[in-house]
């Protein structure tokens, strides 16, 4: 039997703001760290149902791209933080779609 070590080159986080995607980023950040893999942080915007005033953003005095840039700012300033403290190289994505199948395409 082969017990071959399989190499990982890619840790997708999802974010939401919740605590719980704060410690699954920061689990990632030291498996990223020994195993050499990017990690990709990603925020899933529905528009559906995404809310801007809950970021204190309302959405009549703000376009997609006014809105998006806001939210990419506060994605690397205070979610990236424990992948800049460890040092591991990462990314961070802000896309649009149902948080489940957008961050199954980007794993893939």
């Amino acid at each position: 039997m082969s017990h071959e070590r399989s190499s990982m080159d890619r840790i997708v986080v999802g974010i939401d703001g919740s605590e719980g995607s704060a410690a699954a980023l920061r689990w990632a950040a030291p498996l990223a760290a020994a195993t050499g893999a990017e990690v990709v942080v990603v925020h899933v915007i529905d528009p559906d149902t995404y809310d801007l005033r809950s970021l204190g953003l309302p959405r009549a005095v703000l376009n997609e791209d006014d809105w998006r840039e806001e939210i990419e700012d506060e994605l690397e300033a205070r979610w990236c933080t424990p992948l800049v403290e460890a040092g591991v190289p990462y990314r961070a994505r802000v896309e649009e779609g149902r948080a489940g199948p957008r961050l199954a395409e980007i794993a893939e």
